[in-house]
């Protein structure tokens, strides 16, 4: 087996030395030092340390050999090679370069048990707060649960903190422990009504009713989504289209459609009120009333189509307005639909995407014949 595994090493440095020098050749400094770059990272995979670290000293680019350091010092710690990974951050001269070596170093440290190691790393960043909550639900995949709920309850941040809290009890739900799971989901409650502004209080809220209907506890569900939503109708300063997006969403879950329906009709941006609609339609087929799930779909189609776009922005909605469109109509059976969606996209990467995404689909309801034709419609090699 170790014969094997050394083989198969091999084999891989092989294809990786092939690489860097067909990466030698290539004209331009910045996809020259990208390709670089990446192959740096595979070698220190691969356990080949001196050779990642002697090619990311190649890069031109200063910032992206200081993202090649980055990437190989968090492999370093996976390797057990923690004071090799300290040596290489401190050589790192672009700020956020050693920012990111030192966030991937202390994920890298949680993902292998060492917790607290883990915390002392992210104290070093300037803010801490966002790398603990990433430390904590590491902790909880790694099975430390206890340890994972001592970080999230540090946090000085509480939409962090609910956030984390909300993740915790969803995976502890899943893992059979009910009882500690309800109380960590009513800590998070608790925790969201701390949230100063009312973006983020909302989205908690709302990730929180989702699992209070998973737990079964869909009145009380049904309560937290009425009061997000009377929360947003109360604040001034506030962008209330996503917000309502969320909020119906999060009926249409609880199969509450008139509520659902209710709220939609106070977004007034029409890409936000297609994208809901889009998205509510999908919670009717999933119910199995594909009926009024195809009535949704073609309001939004509409918009879709006779909007006017302004900006770059406005551009960006509404491919992904298209592709959720397509999705939705090719998990209710419609491919004709869905295949029009691509069509009336301007970036030629986000309809071979969108056709990509609409084949798997395809595989997953067996339908193996549309698969062929749905992936033939994608004229770029690469995709």
């Amino acid at each position: 087996m170790n014969d094997g595994s050394t083989h198969d090493n091999d084999a891989g440095n092989s294809f990786l030395d092939c690489a860097v020098e067909i990466a030698k050749s290539i004209e331009g400094l910045e996809g020259r030092s990208e390709i670089l770059s990446l192959i740096a990272v595979k070698y220190a995979a691969a356990g080949q340390l001196d050779i990642a670290v002697d090619l990311a000293e190649t890069i031109n680019d200063s910032y992206l050999r200081d993202q090649a350091l980055a990437g190989i010092s968090a492999k370093c710690i996976e390797l057990g090679a923690a004071d090799y990974a300290d040596k290489l951050s401190e050589t790192i001269e672009d700020d956020t370069a050693y920012a990111l070596a030192t966030e991937q170093m202390a994920l890298a440290y949680a993902e292998s048990g060492a917790c607290e190691k883990s915390i002392e790393v992210a104290h070093r960043l300037t803010e801490s707060a966002p790398m603990l909550s990433r430390i904590a639900l590491a902790c909880a995949t790694a099975g430390l649960s206890d340890k994972a709920l001592e970080i999230a309850r540090s946090l000085d941040y509480p939409d962090l903190k609910a956030s984390v809290l909300v993740e915790l009890a969803d995976k502890i739900f899943t893992d059979g422990r009910n009882p500690k799971a309800l109380g960590l989901l009513q800590e998070a409650t608790k925790t969201a009504a701390e949230i100063e502004f009312p973006e983020p209080r909302i989205s908690a809220l709302v990730a929180i009713a989702s699992l209070n209907k998973k737990f079964g506890q869909e009145e009380q569900a049904f309560e937290i989504l009425t009061g997000a939503h009377r929360l947003c109708n109360e604040s001034e300063d506030l962008a209330k289209d996503p917000a309502l997006a969320q909020i119906a969403v999060g009926f249409a879950e609880l199969k509450r459609y008139d509520q659902a329906d209710q709220v939609i009709e106070e977004i007034g941006d029409p890409f936000q009120f297609a994208h809901a609609t889009t998205r509510v339609a999908f919670e009717y087929q999933q119910a199995g009333d594909t009926r009024a799930a195809l009535a949704l779909l073609a309001d939004a189609s509409e918009i879709s189509r006779d909007e006017e776009v302004y900006g770059e922005q406005g551009l960006m909605m509404r491919e992904s307005l298209l592709h959720e469109l397509a999705l939705c109509y090719a998990t209710a059976g419609h491919y004709e639909e869905a295949l029009q969606m691509p069509a009336l996209m301007n970036s030629q990467e986000q309809q071979n995407y969108t056709l990509g995404e609409i084949a798997k689909l395809c595989v997953r309801s067996g339908n193996s014949g549309r698969v062929f034709e749905v992936s033939g419609m994608i004229k770029d090699n690469y995709a």
